[in-house]
């Protein structure tokens, strides 16, 4: 009699820090972050009007502040999404590592599922970016006062001096219809390769 024996290996976990923060006032939201990876910094910072998520057909309030939760979800979206694009990888399911101040987006991106409107539909995009990328998220909790970094880059006004680690060789520019219109498409890395078909 034969015995077949299945071995699970665990998913490996990205060995780098990543960070995000999202700040909201009046009717625009700003989001910032960056992934770390050999003293290299890939970061992000972008700005939205609520009236940009309200002409996709979401339930935004005109108060972004209300819906902080969302749009710290969305910066880990951000953040997934310039990871792909930085560090493509195996067909391997990978666990990248983040850490957020908001507890609801922690908990939503950890556990994607809530039947609470906006944010359920944000945990639903999340959920569908990373089955398409391959790749996990496991969000963990920061103070605020420790984020700063993080902060800083959802704060900054676009002018203002950043510390010398964000330089803007490294800046990736995501715009809302990256983020939300998820499509899946083959790509190829580096993509400076060329193929010749015969």
């Amino acid at each position: 009699m034969c015995t077949i024996t299945y071995v699970m290996f665990p998913k490996p976990v990205w060995p780098g820090f990543s960070a995000v923060d999202a700040y909201a006032t009046g009717s625009t939201m700003q989001m910032g972050g960056f992934i770390e990876d050999r003293q290299q910094y890939f970061w992000f910072s972008e700005q939205f009007a609520v009236s940009d998520f309200q002409q996709l057909g979401l339930p935004m309030g005109n108060e972004a502040q209300k819906d902080i939760a969302c749009y710290e979800t969305l910066a880990q979206m951000a953040l997934l999404f310039i990871f792909s694009k930085r560090f493509p990888h195996q067909r391997m399911r990978i666990i990248l590592p983040t850490v957020s101040d908001n507890t609801s987006a922690e908990s939503g991106v950890n556990q994607p599922f809530t039947t609470s409107e906006p944010l359920c539909y944000f945990l639903e995009k999340i959920s569908q970016l990373s089955s398409i990328l391959n790749v996990d998220m496991d969000t963990s909790h920061i103070s605020g006062t420790d984020n700063v970094e993080a902060d800083q880059l959802s704060r900054w006004d676009f002018q203002s001096p950043l510390p010398p680690k964000f330089t803007n060789p490294f800046r990736v520019r995501i715009s809302l219809q990256d983020l939300w219109m998820i499509k899946s498409s083959p790509s190829i890395h580096p993509h400076f390769i060329q193929f010749k078909w015969s």
